[in-house]
C-alpha cells in the first residue's frame, strides 16, 4: 500500500503526460483564432471537386494542423470542434 502513491506520482509526472494539456491548450487557441477553419476551407477549395473531396479535405486539414502543432491529441481536439460550414 505504501508503493501505490509513489507509482501514481511516477505515472502522472512522466513527460508525455505533462505536455498533452499544453498541446490541447494550443489547439484551443488555434481553434479560437480560426486557423483550423481556414486550413479546412483551403484544403476543401483545393480538392473539394474531386470524388471523395470532403474526406480528402479533412485528411489534408488534419495533416496540416498536425504539422504545425506536433500533437495528434491537440489535432483531434481542434478538428473535432471545427464545424463544417458549407
Amino acid at each position: 500500500m505504501l508503493l501505490l502513491p509513489q507509482d501514481a506520482f511516477d505515472t502522472f509526472s512522466s513527460y508525455p503526460l505533462s505536455v498533452i494539456p499544453t498541446f490541447i491548450l494550443m489547439g484551443s487557441f488555434a481553434f479560437a483564432s480560426g486557423i483550423s477553419q481556414r486550413l479546412y476551407a483551403t484544403s476543401y477549395t483545393w480538392v473539394g471537386s474531386f470524388r471523395g473531396g470532403l474526406t480528402i479535405a479533412t485528411v489534408l486539414a488534419c495533416s496540416g494542423f498536425a504539422a504545425i502543432c506536433g500533437s495528434t491529441a491537440a489535432t483531434a481536439a481542434t478538428m473535432e470542434r471545427s464545424p463544417c460550414r458549407r
